[in-house]
């Protein structure tokens, strides 16, 4: 009986490490191509409108501001927005992304077969979807999705005036 038990035994080892070593030999993609890798943003521009001014018009039409005085005030925003897209993010091959850009976050990422998206976090809260404007070994240069708010700019309690940002990073390796 004993020696039943044994044999039984030592036939289930095998096939549990027959299953084991098959399921690690399963043909999981990689990512091949430019895209993988550690990219650092190297500089950002910034593009913000208010309705469909410019936020530098804008300011002058509206609030009376000098050309110079509204430079200086789009100058500002634009520094307090790019100080928030610095850092670094890096694609791997397994389709797992770590991003130091602003705050820490991570999850997978996929690019599509053009190469013109790269879509983070797919069917998740989170999911980002950047055009890619350009992709060589050495530089990536994307587009993030414009960020849109209704604002009280005039401060009359009531947020009637869209603010649209929109922001493109430059990243290389």
């Amino acid at each position: 009986m004993t020696r039943l038990l044994l044999k039984w035994g030592s036939l289930l080892i095998i096939v549990l490490a027959i299953i084991l070593v098959a399921g690690c030999n399963k043909n999981e993609q990689h990512a091949t191509g430019d895209i993988v890798g550690l990219w650092t943003v190297s500089s950002s521009n910034v593009d913000i409108t208010v309705g469909t001014q410019p936020v530098k018009q804008y300011l002058i039409d509206n609030f009376g501001y000098s050309e110079a005085d509204a430079q200086t005030l789009l100058d500002f925003y634009v520094i307090l927005i790019q100080q928030d897209y610095t850092g670094t993010i890096e694609f791997y091959s397994d389709y797992y992304y770590d991003s130091y850009i602003g705050e820490y976050s991570d999850g997978e990422w996929s690019i599509s077969s053009d190469e013109k998206t790269i879509t983070l976090d797919a069917g998740t809260i989170w999911e980002m979807t950047l055009d890619v404007v350009s992709l060589t070994p050495n530089l990536l240069i994307v587009k993030l999705p414009p960020q849109t708010e209704e604002v009280d700019l005039d401060n009359n309690g009531s947020d009637e005036t869209t603010v649209t940002i929109k922001i493109e990073l430059t990243l290389t390796k």
